[in-house]
């Protein structure tokens, strides 16, 4: 049984802190001269200020300072618009460029339907137009992006009308070549049944 000289708590042999008090019995068998008695406690900002420890002295562990558990408090909702009061809807608005906004579905319309060139013939016009009388109003951006897409529209559908014009110009020559190879074919693969 080993007793402890700082606190005279009773000890396992094999134990090499005290259970209590938690000094080291190797420390304790190493000091020449008795332990020193602990200072008062201190502020816990500055645990150690102004105390020095005699060369040996080992110093108990530090007990984990319990702090108490704040409650939760969730935080304030967002407040969205605040005291900003709503702004109706007139259909006659002009803070939104109608004219734009229909120029520019128009000629995103005659992009993505450019194989049926009539329709975006008919879709890239209309974007042209569109955009052009939505540029009067202040905000163009729209306006501007329809008249784009409206002549790229215009362009494309431009575009597979010479296609289609140079293909049928084309077709008779073409078809006349085909048939005369695949009556050749036949003459020369004819078989004829004997009997």
């Amino acid at each position: 049984m080993r007793i402890c000289t700082n606190c005279n708590a009773s000890n396992p042999d094999d134990s090499v802190f005290c259970s209590v008090c938690g000094t080291g019995f190797a420390a304790q068998q190493a000091q020449p001269f008795p332990p020193q008695a602990y200072p008062p406690a201190q502020d816990s900002a500055a645990p150690n200020q102004g105390y020095t420890s005699s060369p040996g002295y080992v110093s108990p562990p530090q007990q984990p300072q319990q702090f108490a558990q704040q409650p939760y408090s969730p935080p304030p909702a967002p407040v969205y618009g605040g005291n900003v009061p709503a702004k109706p809807f007139k259909p006659g608005d002009p803070s939104k460029n109608w004219m734009g906004i229909l120029a520019m579905i128009l000629g995103i319309l005659s992009i993505l339907i450019c194989c049926l060139w009539y329709l975006s013939l008919i879709f890239g016009l209309g974007g042209l137009i569109f955009g052009i009388i939505g540029r009067k109003s202040q905000q163009k951006g729209m306006a501007t992006a329809g008249m784009v897409t409206g002549i790229i529209g215009l362009f494309i559908s431009l575009i597979v009308i010479i296609f289609i014009v140079f293909a049928v110009a084309a077709l008779p020559n073409w078809l006349d070549d085909i048939y005369d190879q695949y009556n050749s074919l036949l003459r020369v693969f004819s078989f004829s049944p004997r009997l």
